[in-house]
């Protein structure tokens, strides 16, 4: 399971930040913030995924 989400950071407001990942959009936001950023990231929107998603296609 995971999440596709959008983050943005008012420090870069013409920026949005979009992942995938296993762990949540919250705990990603956090870990952003410590890495010297301004302002902390806000999430803006997630899509919550049972199964895996495939992000480019596999070489036949």
């Amino acid at each position: 399971m995971g999440c596709v989400y959008i983050l943005k950071n008012p420090a870069m407001p013409n920026l949005i930040k979009i992942e995938h990942r296993k762990r949540t959009a919250r705990e990603r936001a956090n870990e952003l913030y410590t890495t010297g950023v301004p302002e902390p990231f806000e999430v803006i929107y997630v899509i919550i995924r049972d199964e895996d998603l495939e992000l480019e296609p596999t070489p036949e």
